[in-house]
């Protein structure tokens, strides 16, 4: 009992600090807002929308563009530069490929070889015009 108690003790405490500091951080935001708001009566509804804006991306910054890479993509793309081809690719790569028939089975592996196709060349894309490959670790 005594050990609940003082994980209770400990979140209530995480708790507090958190909304206090969420104060503290909301009352900051008043207040700048307040004075850009007097400071600045004359800007334009669509003017203020921009202030807001800008304001919005030092809270929330901008996420990198595009999907982000499967892992089981990236880890398939990795066997396959390793010299990996055919069933053993295969087998480790999709699930329960023996149990599947035959037409599921070719489904899956053209599926998984166009993934691995598609991945090499968006790299060798992005090595071409001077970007990052890396795109997965991100």
């Amino acid at each position: 009992m005594s050990e609940n108690d003082n994980m209770g003790d400990s979140r209530e405490r995480k708790s507090e600090a958190d909304d206090r500091q969420l104060a503290a951080a909301t009352a900051i935001a008043e207040h700048a807002g307040q004075e850009i708001a007097t400071n600045f009566r004359q800007l334009a509804p669509r003017q203020r929308r921009t202030v807001l804006t800008s304001f919005r991306r030092q809270l929330f910054p901008a996420a990198r563009p595009g999907r982000k890479h499967s892992k089981e993509i990236t880890a398939a793309v990795a066997d396959w530069m390793a010299g990996i081809r055919g069933l053993p690719l295969y087998r480790k790569h999709i699930p329960r490929y023996d149990k599947m028939g035959r037409w599921q089975r070719k489904v899956k592996t053209r599926a998984l070889l166009d993934a691995i196709r598609n991945r090499r060349r968006h790299e060798r894309r992005k090595r071409a015009s001077g970007g990052t490959a890396d795109h997965a670790s991100q």
